[in-house]
Parts: C-alpha cells; sequence; structure tokens
C-alpha cells in the first residue's frame, strides 16, 4: 500500500501486517519468489532487489539500479530475468545472483513465458516472437506468430494439455492448441455478454478462469478448463 508499502496476511492474527523491509522509496509494481524463497521486488523508480529472510525480517542480497531501470521481471526455466527501458533482457546466476546480457531486443517487453523449451515473448508494439534455451531466434510457432503480428498482447499463460493462453489489448483472449489445433477466440463472458475488453491479466482458480481487464472489471469465466 503506499501507507505502509508491502504487507502480508497473517492468518493468526486475520489481519494484513507491515511485511519488516529496509526502507523502499518507491511504489512496488512487481513481486516473486524464486524457487530459493527469495523476495524480488520491483519498484516504480526501475529499481530491481532481492531479499532473504522471512516476515520477521529481510536483508537485501543485491540491487540492480542502472542507468536504464528494469520494466519486467521474469522467474523461468530455474532463472530470474528482467527487460531495461533501454530493451536489453539480463539473466541472472540462480546462485550467485549476478546477471548477464542475453539478448538486445528491438522492442519492449510486455509478458514472458517458457513453453515447450522455447522463450516466447510478447512486444510492446505489436506481436510476439520465439527463442530457444540459448536465446536464438526460432521457427517454432511461426505460422501462429504470423497471425497475431497485427495484435497487440498483453500476458501469456499455459494451461492444462499445452494450451497455450494470449491475453490482447482490445481483442479479448486467443487460445492455441498444440499442433494441429488452430486458433480460438474467447468472445463472450459468462453472462454471454460481448468480451471485447483489454486483458491486463488473468489467473486459474479451482477450475475457474479470472481476468483482469481495462475498464470492465474482473470477469470470472466459470469451469474454463472443462470447455
Amino acid at each position: 500500500t503506499s501507507a505502509h508499502g508491502l504487507m502480508y496476511f497473517d492468518a493468526k492474527a486475520d489481519s494484513f501486517l507491515v511485511c519488516p523491509l529496509p526502507r523502499i522509496q518507491y511504489n512496488i509494481t512487481q513481486l516473486a519468489f524464486d524457487d530459493s524463497n527469495r523476495l524480488w521486488l520491483l519498484n516504480s523508480h526501475g529499481d530491481l532487489q532481492v531479499f532473504s529472510g522471512n516476515h520477521e525480517g529481510f536483508k537485501q542480497l543485491m540491487a540492480f539500479q542502472g542507468k536504464e531501470g528494469v520494466t519486467h521481471f521474469f522467474h523461468l526455466n530455474g532463472h530470474l530475468l528482467f527487460a531495461t527501458a533501454d530493451n536489453v533482457l539480463f539473466e541472472t546466476d540462480p546462485v550467485t545472483l549476478k546477471y548477464k546480457r542475453v539478448l538486445q531486443m528491438d522492442n519492449g517487453l510486455t509478458a514472458m513465458i517458457l513453453y515447450q523449451n522455447h522463450y516466447m515473448m510478447a512486444w510492446a508494439n505489436k506481436g510476439y516472437s520465439v527463442f530457444d534455451l540459448n536465446f536464438q531466434p526460432s521457427g517454432f510457432l511461426m505460422a501462429e506468430a504470423r497471425q497475431v503480428q497485427n495484435i497487440r498482447l498483453t500476458s501469456l499463460a499455459k494451461g492444462s494439455e499445452q494450451i497455450l493462453w494470449l491475453g490482447t489489448d482490445g481483442n479479448g483472449m486467443i487460445k492455441i492448441y498444440p499442433r494441429t489445433k488452430s486458433f480460438e477466440t474467447v468472445s463472450t463472458a459468462e453472462n454471454g455478454n460481448p468480451y471485447n475488453k483489454p486483458v491486463r491479466a488473468f489467473c486459474q482458480e479451482n477450475g475457474n478462469l479470472w481476468v483482469g481487464t481495462k475498464g470492465n472489471g474482473i470477469i470470472r469465466i466459470k469451469d474454463f478448463w472443462l470447455k
């Protein structure tokens, strides 16, 4: 929160408590825990910090505060990857936390996932590209990429049975089936109303799909994975 910074829910107290982090000057825009239970925080100034500890106290282990700030980070394939405002992608070593430059991108990055041993990257302008595990361009899903090259993607997710989900800015959601199957657009919400709002994020819970939109609140699609 703007008043208290990062907070956590204490089940015994049945309330949110202030997380004892070192003083953070800017608002937190993204956070995640890695496989070693380290806390990664990205703030609105573009500073990326990593902490170790628990609800009783945290210690900063590393901070990236370069001239060009960090815009996004992604925990994929056992590594923490982060993109900077000058469109450079870095990869951190999970043990030493040292980072190295792995890719100079042509555009800003909005989303990134690991799918069938390939990195899929959605661009801030439109479309996506695919790279192998060494960050070399790949022809994997090339035909599918051509079909969405004029669509701005805001989020990527992998569902059951290797189905790939693409959230778009104004074109609803796109579903890509593995191999022989093609695209399918989710065009209506649970209440049957047209679903054409910009997608900001989505997640699953007990078989339901929750979709965060711009201008239409949060939409729930019931028993989505059974359809």
